[in-house]
């Protein structure tokens, strides 16, 4: 388990217990709970914090979890109801009402709830690693009026990690008239405009502007329609919203809903459907003035069995296991009733169990976890174990490329991977040290950016927390013969930017960028100027020649400055834009992962359906599946009609370069190592003859307006993203696979092909 899912997951698994909770519909007073299916309230009996240790790094978060147990063996999360406190508020802080704690300074400290006459407690452990940057994803995003935009912040910190730290980090609006937004970071539209979103961690902040369309509402519509909920079981309704501008947005948890005849299916305020007797109700969502209406039908069947899944299960002390209630139906169907069926333990004193299926072990021993329905019941049997928590420490690093060739006045970024002794991995590039052995043939920058200086070799070495790792760097005898500026025709409107490449071929018929490298000249500065990084700013309307030159050797591109700016348009993907994750022969996802998408699932062959968000749908057949393939070959070939303003004859790494707007075209393959930096609004499209690959860690960052339903990746061959990675962009795969690492995340991106997908614990948002 990887450092980011060790702090995140806590997070994630309380925040879903309150929800769900919250649904089940479990109340509590000081001093019991209301009555449940008729039965008389019971009392308090004891209360516990999990989980009961936990560690955190300062500035990171931690949220904590109070469970109440009573008199009849039920438990009940009351984290909302009770009152929390820290023993040490100098070592770490605690939400007196949400039980969110973070770290102050380095030390420990007694987290304690008080619900109902009875008191608990955790120990929290603060690490001395400090916050160091925050940074706000996602980046310029837009939505509609009434529409909804979630928020999250990354922290890194002193000792190389990343974790999420939404949680504990402070939300405001510059203008929350345009749009509010919330503590966990939820900003909602209100009106047609901007407003300057930042969050707040500390004494540091990250920022971005929200745009709020004017589009107005034209429809709505709730999905699915007409379908059939047994007696007991649940059904989730989406409503999704239809804009005048053509846009669709999701507006379930901003909708209202009525049930017209509840004692056949009633429904929660978030959409969730539960059947209740035969019959049929008309559930009527309302949104915006608008209303539509769907018909729930529950069967006549009764439920004959219940079973519990897993039959048999084990965690440690502290842990949790969810449990799934499955009911067999007189028509020998099956349904899901987790969520309204009653929850009980045989041993609370060893494991608690929440009326969501989710049990904790508290101590050492058997607990038989139990689901009642009417008068039917399923067990299973859950063993708690003692923990045992080895201390994770540093293992070895390793430096990636190994032993790369690079050319006289090119560059290639090195990568530092740390891995732990729990096997998790954390690029730590940039708090290692780099040393090079012979500078006089390849020089090593503080960030790991080798540059060739002569022929020969030199070893570079990186050093992390006591450790070293090394790599031999192979600089050619080969000296430039020639330089390529592109694109070599580009148009900007004054005051835009063009990000122009330097390209040098040596003797040896090799190519390399050399970008960073030469030196760059505007022949008239006074209509366009040129950074030292390539990058041309128009002054005023006109022409200028711009220039590289590097060991003795010039190239030149000609800018024109307009007073309107050029279009590029973006690629269009029609019936393939609702899919996150769309494959033309299979998608393989690992049974019991964590994989999580936020768009509709498409291919005909799945071994393990994925995981999807609320109001999504996953398609096996049909004609939307067909019609998305379609869309989805079209659009690959507008992609690879574009003039590309930049050729290169061989691959390249993309890692620790910065792009602005245009079309990027590579004979070979396209790697990318560390971060790769978009730079400003435009459309952004890569394409490579052979394959793309991302290295464990790397990351693809938008900054300045650069946003990622503008960046398309266009690769003939296979696409491999590596382990912990953060994507963004849509990968269209004409026709062959997509590899998608354990942990990686594509924010706001799609992984489309007409090939195979695999998936192993990915967070994908369409």
């Amino acid at each position: 388990m990887n450092l980011f899912k060790r702090y995140l997951n806590p997070l994630l698994v309380s925040a879903w217990l309150l929800a769900m909770t919250a649904l089940a519909g479990c109340g509590g007073g000081d001093q019991g709970r209301d009555p449940i299916l008729g039965l008389p309230a019971a009392t308090l009996s004891s209360l516990a914090v999990t989980p009961a240790t936990a560690t955190v790094a300062i500035g990171a978060g931690q949220q904590f979890t109070a469970i109440a147990t009573y008199s009849d063996g039920s438990a009940q999360d009351v984290s909302a109801k009770a009152a929390w406190t820290s023993g040490t508020p100098a070592a770490a802080s605690v939400n007196a009402s949400s039980g969110i704690a973070a770290g102050v300074s380095a030390g420990s400290s007694s987290i304690s709830a008080t619900f109902g006459g009875k008191s608990a407690a955790a120990q929290l452990t603060v690490s001395p690693a400090t916050l160091t940057a925050i940074a706000l994803t996602p980046l310029a995003p837009s939505i509609a009026i009434g529409g909804t935009q979630q928020f999250a912040v990354t922290g890194s910190f002193s000792d190389g990690a990343t974790r999420d730290i939404t949680a504990v980090s402070a939300f405001a609006s510059a203008n929350p008239a345009t749009a509010s937004i919330a503590a966990g970071g939820l900003a909602l539209g209100k009106v047609a405009g901007t407003t300057q979103i930042t969050a707040t961690a500390g004494t540091l902040s990250a920022s971005t502007v929200l745009t709020v369309t004017p589009a107005t509402l034209l429809s709505i519509a709730v999905t699915p329609q007409n379908p059939t909920v047994q007696i007991a079981a649940t059904r989730q309704l989406a409503v999704l919203a239809t804009y005048s501008d053509g846009t669709t947005a999701d507006v379930t948890a901003s909708s209202a809903f009525l049930a017209a005849t509840p004692s056949s299916a009633s429904i929660a305020s978030n959409g969730l459907v539960t059947g209740v007797a035969f019959g049929t109700s008309v559930m009527t969502a309302s949104f915006g003035g608008k209303s539509a209406s769907t018909s729930i039908n529950v069967p006549a069947a009764t439920i004959v069995s219940i079973a519990v899944t897993p039959a048999t299960a084990s965690v440690a002390v502290g842990a949790q296991q969810q449990f799934i209630a499955t009911a067999t139906y007189s028509d020998t169907s099956t349904a899901n009733i987790t969520a309204s069926a009653l929850w009980t333990s045989s041993a609370p004193a060893t494991a608690t169990v929440l009326n969501t299926g989710i049990a904790t072990g508290n101590a050492v021993g058997i607990a038989n976890i139990t689901a009642t329905s009417g008068a039917l019941s399923g067990s299973a049997a859950l063993t708690v174990t003692a923990v045992v928590v080895p201390p994770v420490v540093l293992a070895s690093i390793a430096i990636t490329p190994q032993n790369p060739t690079v050319q006289i006045a090119a560059t290639r970024q090195l990568a530092v991977i740390a891995t732990y002794s729990d096997g998790s991995t954390v690029d730590v590039t940039a708090s290692s040290a780099f040393l090079a052995a012979t500078p006089a043939s390849a020089s090593v920058a503080s960030n790991g950016l080798v540059t060739g200086v002569a022929a020969g070799t030199s070893q570079v070495t990186a050093s992390f927390n006591g450790m070293n790792a090394s790599t031999t760097v192979n600089v050619p005898a080969a000296t430039v013969v020639s330089i390529a500026v592109t694109p070599a025709t580009a148009s900007v409107a004054v005051g835009g930017q063009q990000q122009f490449i330097a390209t040098a071929t040596y003797s040896d018929t090799s190519n390399a960028i050399i970008t960073g490298s030469a030196t760059w000249s505007s022949a008239t500065a006074a209509t366009a100027t040129v950074q030292n990084t390539g990058v041309a700013t128009g002054v005023a309307t006109g022409t200028s020649n711009i220039s590289a030159t590097f060991g003795g050797q010039t190239g030149s591109a000609l800018l024109t400055v307009t007073a309107i700016p050029p279009v590029l348009n973006p690629i269009i993907l029609g019936r393939a834009a609702p899919f996150g994750v769309l494959a033309g022969t299979s998608i393989t996802n690992n049974s019991g992962g964590t994989t999580l998408i936020r768009g509709d699932v498409g291919a005909p062959s799945q071994t393990v359906d994925p995981t999807q968000a609320a109001g999504f749908t996953n398609y096996k057949s049909g004609a939307i599946l067909a019609g998305a393939m379609t869309d989805l070959q079209a659009a690959i070939t507008d992609g690879n009609s574009r003039t590309c303003d930049v050729s290169f004859a061989g691959g390249i790494d993309l890692g620790g370069q910065t792009f602005g707007p245009g079309v990027y075209c590579y004979a070979g393959a396209i790697s990318i190592t560390g971060t790769l930096t978009l730079n400003g609004p435009g459309v952004y499209i890569f394409r490579t003859a052979l394959t793309l690959d991302s290295t464990v860690n790397s990351i693809v960052a938008l900054n300045n307006g650069a946003t990622a339903d503008n960046v398309s990746w266009l690769p003939v061959g296979p696409t491999t993203l590596a382990a912990n990675s953060v994507f963004k962009g849509n990968i269209l795969g004409q026709s062959a696979a997509i590899t998608v690492g354990d942990n990686t995340t594509l924010l706001n991106g799609r992984v489309l092909t007409a090939a195979a997908v695999t998936l192993r614990n990915n967070q994908i948002t369409k």
